[in-house]
């Protein structure tokens, strides 16, 4: 299917919905602005969709979201999960969406690029072992994080990205939950988190602290050998003073 120029707008849930096994739509040129829960949404087992040049604002949940559509245990099923996989969420836009400006929950092969996310909470969140590239997108102003990595056994690649004026530029669970490339950040208030970790570049202090905890054998070296020679400099320096003196006594 096809969607083109379409405003979904002030719905009580969804803006837009195909959900289940919804496959190769093409979503262009649409805005879903104030609906009750997110934007725009493929859910359990939506593979090879492509969404782009849309715009998502207001809305109470995500501005786009792709997902494995799980669900839980009953006394009548079991839980069931149908992951989302090679959909491609390119050249939107996501602003003042409650939740992230786009969501990714599960499914592999999925791509974010090009997007301009502002002033969500999250700019791209991945969580539910998702394996999916963050590439190329502009995300400012995010209330906590520009890329979250919810889920440590989630493998995401993160790299060209712009981010600015969030708390943390990128959130990993663990270090092995994602691969960065250069993603450049401004006016954050650390570049990365991992495991709830800041990783902040350490000040030259701290860095001279963690050279005498790590080199002691140096240290000693350093004090061995040095207080010899700041003595005989010391020494040196005075000389002139000392050699002053005496030919003003003997005057």
């Amino acid at each position: 299917m096809h969607w083109s120029g379409n405003t979904f707008s002030d719905n009580e849930e969804y803006g837009f919905d195909p959900h289940d096994f919804s496959d190769d739509f093409v979503v262009e040129n649409n805005v879903a602005p104030h609906n009750g829960k997110h934007g725009f949404i493929f859910s359990r087992g939506c593979v090879r969709n492509v969404l782009r040049h849309n715009t998502a604002f207001g809305n109470a949940g995500h501005g786009f979201m792709i997902d494995d559509g799980r669900s839980v245990a009953s006394a009548t099923a079991e839980a069931r999960i149908d992951p989302s996989n090679d959909n491609l969420v390119t050249a939107n836009t996501a602003y003042d969406n409650a939740g992230s400006g786009v969501e990714i929950e599960g499914g592999t092969g999925n791509v974010v690029s090009d997007n301009h996310l502002s002033r969500n909470d999250i700019g791209v969140r991945l969580k539910d072992r998702a394996t999916a590239t963050v590439t190329g997108n502009l995300i400012d102003d995010s209330v906590r994080y520009g890329v979250h990595v919810l889920d440590p056994a989630s493998r995401v690649s993160i790299t060209g990205n712009q981010i600015s004026g969030s708390w943390a530029a990128a959130n990993l669970a663990d270090a092995s939950s994602a691969t960065l490339g250069e993603n450049p950040s401004t006016d954050v208030s650390t570049p990365l988190v991992v495991a709830d970790v800041a990783q902040r570049d350490p000040s030259w202090i701290e860095r001279a602290a963690q050279f005498l905890r790590w080199n002691p054998v140096l240290v000693l070296w350093g004090l061995i050998l040095g207080v010899p020679v700041l003595v005989g400099l010391s020494r040196a320096a005075r000389a002139p003073f000392h050699l002053h003196r005496r030919r003003a006594r003997t005057t």
